[in-house]
């Protein structure tokens, strides 16, 4: 296909997660910039379409309007994609029963991804109760 995979930015929009301990919430005017600088570098690459793979529901706003802002601006395709609303839905219903933080989509990804950063001596059966 002829595309390159840029690092990911690590950092992002975590307000509601602050009060855990180490969590870093960025400020979304510094992370919609910075976002824009990065894609911004990608086009004058000489691609016409970028796709951002979003890893934080927390950054999904911010990455949805800097797309649209720089998709007029410059004419260029640019697509977000969040993975566990847009990708396979179908499928992951089928399969997991409890999703989201270190569910078992999450914690199937991780042992895909990076199998030393899952301790499965914590996976424990669970069911989530829906607010009322």
């Amino acid at each position: 296909m002829g595309a390159h995979l840029y690092p990911p930015i690590w950092y992002g929009l975590s307000r509601g997660l602050r009060r855990f301990p180490g969590t870093i919430d960025v400020d979304e005017d510094a992370l919609m910039a910075y976002v824009e600088s990065v894609l911004r570098g990608i086009v004058e690459q000489g691609y016409s379409v970028v796709l951002i793979i979003n890893g934080h529901g927390g950054n999904t706003n911010a990455l949805r309007l800097v797309a649209r802002k720089l998709a007029f601006e410059t004419g260029k395709t640019f697509i977000v994609i969040s993975w566990w609303v847009d990708v396979a839905q179908d499928v992951r219903s089928k399969l997991f029963t409890s999703s989201g933080h270190a569910g078992e989509d999450e914690t199937s990804a991780m042992l895909c991804i990076a199998p030393e950063t899952v301790d499965m001596t914590k996976a424990v059966d669970h069911e989530v109760t829906p607010f009322t």
